[in-house]
């Protein structure tokens, strides 16, 4: 192929690389049942978000003589009264399901509608973990459901028997118990949900354990998302679309494909700061030598880049060798952008209340032996005994004075912020309530309060449609929601800094007027201290120990 071929191939993708992004978002509606009810165009206008392990929503107004205003006011002529939206645009899909809507008349007399919509990863919100998926609700043993190994898989794995219970119905009585159509069959390809398998062997995700007693799914994973920084991809499939990858089997239509994905690099090489001059550095989080909180630290060496870097028409960016930088230059595309800074406070952490255990235990003893051994010296007239009790009764005085005010308070000073940012800044901090000093709990209160008050930075960045780099999810665009990406902030005293964090929400907004905007939240996991994430797994553990009747 010669060179001015190759330059009107260029010239074609850009065309319709353009095209693609000036088009109109596609709408439709669905009922109840997913069948196809019509396409929303000639709107007022639309919002729709995607939130990173969280339910997302969306908005789309309607003028009073849309063609169909008339069918989705007419909630209870409806055969099916749920409705269902879909929205897609550049590879992006948004699914979820009609929340309310709302009838407005302004003082012009101009009536629209809004219809509010949730995604539908709100269905994990509304699946509960019962202590045993294959047994009736009356009988539940073991009292609580636990599962241990690689995390994506033990929510995969959760999951799949919770959806199994509802869908293969082997315990529940349908409406119509004599009509043999009700009964469901353990048909997978006739599921509302389905679960993408998750290979136990390959899997990179750390291990842990799921736990839960009737809570929801959601509430069931919330934690161990948050500790492997895996993320939940949920997706309806339609009719025409490629079979969902991984899934073994062709769905029914309209039924929600969801997915384990790992798109952070946290556990594994990445990148997190780096320099316009020099590029991204190379990092790993690792404990530091005191073993109380994670570093960053940097890998030397020759980099090495994913595969997929080097096959033409490969859209996205990888977490080991992250691809996009966003350069706030007025030139990029980004349309507002804010760079966020919180400074450390507080030079000292106090935690207590409560006596160290044994102190005021060993004051009662104390107590209660001097005094039965000086009430032994005294003698009743006529009976000849002493008071043997009397150190009983002090202590019962005496016990309002004294408990709680040796040994019931710690202080954790922090002294190289008062070094860091001076001397005349906030002095000190309760953490906690009222706790006993000196014990796993108070030292833990007293880590995430320093935790809470330590020094941090965030990003939030707003550009247009015309981005150089293509939004999307992988492989119909370079970045999406978890997508690690390096941002370069304007205003900051190092010009040339760059800050690779994840994206943790995406908006997409069509104004009446027609303007098209992207805008994105991007900040960077917490690093989680050993010692929190220590205590948290040994009350969690504790929880799911006496939720067992152990």
């Amino acid at each position: 192929m010669d060179s001015r071929a190759v330059l009107e191939l260029i010239d074609q993708r850009n065309r319709d690389w353009r095209d693609e992004r000036l088009a109109d978002s596609e709408l439709d509606l669905f009922d109840g049942d997913m069948r196809y009810v019509g396409a929303l165009y000639n709107h007022i206008d639309e919002e729709f978000e995607w939130v990173e392990n969280d339910t997302g929503s969306a908005s789309v107004s309607l003028p009073r003589d849309h063609y169909l205003v008339r069918w989705v006011t007419n909630h209870q002529g409806r055969e099916k009264r749920d409705i269902h939206i879909r929205f897609r645009k550049q590879g992006a899909q948004w699914d979820g399901r009609l929340e309310t809507y709302k009838l407005r008349r302004d003082r012009d007399g101009e009536i629209t509608l809004e219809l509010i919509f949730k995604h539908c990863f709100e269905e994990l919100k509304h699946i509960l973990v019962w202590c045993n998926p294959f047994t009736p609700a009356a009988l539940q043993f073991p009292r609580i459901f636990a599962i241990f190994g690689k995390l994506d898989w033990c929510m995969a794995v959760t999951l799949w028997l919770n959806v199994a219970r509802l869908e293969a119905g082997l315990f529940m009585i349908p409406g119509d118990p004599f009509d043999p159509d009700q009964w469901p069959e353990f048909d997978m390809t006739e599921w509302s949900i389905c679960v993408v398998p998750v290979d136990f062997a390959s899997s990179a995700a750390p291990l842990g354990y799921l736990w839960s007693r009737f809570g929801t799914y959601f509430d069931t994973v919330e934690k161990a998302l948050k500790r492997s920084q895996l993320s939940i991809d949920c997706r309806r499939w339609y009719e025409g679309d490629p079979v969902p990858e991984g899934l073994g089997f062709t769905p029914r239509h309209g039924a929600l494909i969801v997915r384990f994905v790992d798109n952070s690099g946290w556990l594994t090489q990445t990148s997190f700061f780096g320099s316009v001059l020099t590029g991204l550095e190379r990092a790993v989080v690792e404990i530091a030598d005191d073993g109380a909180t994670e570093n960053i630290s940097v890998v030397s060496g020759d980099p090495t880049f994913p595969d997929e870097y080097y096959e033409p028409g490969w859209f996205g960016s990888r977490p080991q060798a992250p691809a996009i930088v966003l350069e706030d230059d007025g030139e990029s595309g980004i349309i507002e952008s804010e760079f966020e800074y919180f400074p450390a406070s507080d030079f000292q952490h106090v935690a207590g209340g409560q006596s160290f255990p044994g102190i005021d235990e060993g004051i009662s003893a104390a107590v209660v032996t001097t005094g039965n051994f000086a009430g032994s010296f005294v003698q009743l007239p006529g009976y000849g005994v002493g008071l043997s009790g009397l150190g009983a009764a002090v202590d019962a005085v005496a016990k309002p004075l004294y408990a709680g005010t040796v040994g019931a308070w710690m202080n954790v000073p922090a002294f190289e912020r008062e070094t860091d940012f001076g001397r005349f800044g906030y002095k000190e901090r309760r953490a906690g309530g009222d706790i006993r000093a000196g014990t796993l709990g108070a030292f833990a209160a007293v880590y995430s309060s320093i935790i809470t008050t330590r020094e941090r930075t965030g990003h939030r960045v707003k550009f247009s449609d015309s981005l150089c780099w293509r939004i999307g999810p992988p492989g119909f665009g370079d970045m999406w929601i978890g997508t690690r990406v390096a941002v370069r902030p304007s205003g900051v005293p190092d010009e040339y800094a760059l800050y690779c964090e994840q994206v943790r929400r995406i908006n997409y907004q069509r104004d009446r007027d027609g303007k098209v905007s992207w805008e994105s939240d991007i900040g960077w996991k917490e690093p989680d201290d050993p010692f929190l994430a220590l205590y948290g797994a040994v009350r969690d553990f504790g929880a799911m120990v006496g939720a067992a009747g152990l």
